[in-house]
């Protein structure tokens, strides 16, 4: 489903950063209800890791 892809996505963009272009990341943002708060704040790297280690955190939990 959309929110298990966006997970698979963020997984990839935490160990293999070089491997994923921001046109992915914000497609995948905007598949995901969970991150469309974010997605349009999605230019600012802030809010890209505050995604990023939220979902860190839900993987962890």
């Amino acid at each position: 489903d959309n929110f298990t892809s966006a997970v698979s996505t963020a997984v990839r963009i935490i160990y293999k950063p070089a491997t994923i272009n921001l046109s992915d990341v914000k497609r995948i943002i905007n598949q995901s209800l969970f991150v469309r708060i974010c997605a349009v704040h999605a230019e600012t790297t802030q809010v890209f890791s505050i995604y990023v280690n939220t979902i860190k955190l839900l993987l962890i939990s």
